[in-house]
This record gives structure tokens, sequence and C-alpha cells, in this order.
């Protein structure tokens, strides 16, 4: 164990800040063969941040002669999810958004041509649920995101806009997580928490071949070889010491004209280097 300290500041703490404001996307899904996560569209543009605010409802069960609260005598009554964020974007897809309604065209009678009309509803619809929302950060040790989905979300908070001399109106979105109708006892289907692994840096680079033979116009490939294999940025560049005499292009190395040159291949993580010796005859 750790003796302890005045500060809980260690080695890794730069690694674990969640930095800057997050953003929030609809209808959030990951592809398996893309290794990624994908989404319908982003929510807009946001003012004064991304609110996550996930509570638990706790009772403690009384019993006679019990005169403090006991371990093991909690129970979970209830959980609630939800996200708050004020949209800059002025659409009318937002508006609908923001008050359960509809959307329409507007008709000749109505305004001129290109309106939208966004209206109200008396009823709560099963098309007014966005099947989830994802609040997305950046994980300073880590070029993966922290992304927490909440599912099946409803609009709650109205529609609250202001608009003040010399500024911008911003419209505040207020989304609940609801349980599926059919999984209402499983509170693990109001929301998830992704969180991402820490970022493993680079410790070098090889290629597969340290010289290589051509002939003009003739073409091979160079595989670069990042260690470590489990390295989260495994991107690289390519260079030619000597372009008229061969060229590289992701790897793919082309004789030009009778010579010699070094193709190098560089991390961009850390800017480690490895060689290739090229002759072209």
């Amino acid at each position: 164990m750790p003796d302890i300290k005045g500060t809980g500041y260690t080695a890794s703490t730069p690694d674990y800040y969640l930095l800057h404001s997050a953003s929030v996307w609809l209808n959030v899904t990951y592809d398996e063969a893309l290794g990624k996560f994908q989404a319908e569209r982003c929510l807009g543009a946001t003012v004064g941040g991304v609110k996550l605010i996930v509570e638990n409802t706790i009772r403690q069960i009384e019993v006679d002669g019990v005169f403090a609260p006991a371990v093991g005598q909690d129970v979970l009554d209830g959980t609630t999810a939800r996200m708050e964020a004020t949209v800059k974007e002025l659409t009318a897809d937002l508006l609908t958004l923001s008050i359960n309604g509809t959307k329409r065209a507007a008709l000749s009678t109505e305004a001129p041509t290109g309106y939208q009309v966004v209206e109200p509803k008396n009823k709560i619809e099963l098309t007014d649920y966005i099947s989830n929302i994802a609040v997305v950060g950046k994980l300073s040790g880590s070029d993966q995101p922290m992304i927490a989905i909440l599912y099946n979300t409803i609009s709650t908070g109205g529609l609250n806009m202001e608009t003040k001399d010399k500024g911008e109106a911003g419209v505040p979105i207020v989304l609940n997580a609801r349980v599926p109708a059919d999984d209402v006892e499983n509170v693990g289907g109001a929301y998830k928490l992704f969180f991402p692994p820490k970022a493993l840096g680079v410790t070098g680079v090889t290629l597969d071949k340290s010289t290589l033979n051509l002939a003009v116009a003739g073409i091979s490939k160079l595989t670069a070889i990042v260690a470590p294999a489990t390295a989260t940025n495994k991107n690289v560049t390519w260079a030619t010491s000597n372009p008229a005499v061969a060229t590289v292009d992701n790897g793919y190395v082309t004789g030009v004209g009778a010579g010699t040159a070094n193709i190098t291949v560089t991390t961009v993580d850390g800017l480690f280097n490895a060689v290739c010796e090229v002759t072209v005859a």
C-alpha cells in the first residue's frame, strides 16, 4: 500500500484530466469493423459546457432498535440520468426537439416560401424519444474519447430562449434517459459510461527490409513495424532522401532513376525512425 502523502498527485495524474467542453451526439452506434463509434448527427455547438447528471435514490430500511444508518440496510429505489446543455445553433430541428413538437413546411397562406412551422402536440409519442445521445469528452491520457450514452432520451426542459443586445441566443436543452418499456427493472438500460484505455506510447519502429533493389519503374512495399504492438498511435510518415532515384507513398517505393536513396519512416508519436537503403538500376 502507498504511504499517505499531503497530495493525491502522482506521475499518472496528468493522464486523467477530462479536457475542455464535451460535445453531444444523437443516435450513436459502434461499428465493430471500423473499430469506432459513429453518430447520426451532432446536437450542435454548445456554450457554457455540457452537464451529465446521474442520480441514485437510496433509501435506508427502518428497523426498530436501529438508531443510526446501518450497512446492508440501503436499497436502491431508483436512478435517473440526464444531460443539460445550451445549444447556440438555432435550427428548426432543435426547436422541435426542445418542445417534443412537430415540424412542417409553412403553407402559402401562412408564411413566405421556405419557412418551416414548429408546433406543439397534445401528447408525448414514441417518436419523440431519441434512441440514444452520447456526451463525448476528451481524456488527456488517451486519444480515445470518454463517452456517456443515455438511452431512450426525451426532452423535459421545454423552450426557454432569451435574447439580448450584443449577444447570441442559446437554447437550453435537457434530455432525460428512460429504460425500455419491456425492461423496466433494469437500471442499466438507462445509461452506460465508456471509459477509454490509457494511451500507450510508441517506443520504436523498424522496417521489414533494411535494403531494397529496384528496377526503374519497379514498385515494392515496405512495412513499418511500430513497437509496442499495443501502442495507441501507430501512425507514421514516409520520406525519401532522393526523389530522382526513388519515391515513396504510404510505404510503396517506386524506382525513378539509377542511383541510391534512403527511405525513412517516422512515427508520429515520439518521432522514432527507421531507414531502408534503396538501389535502383
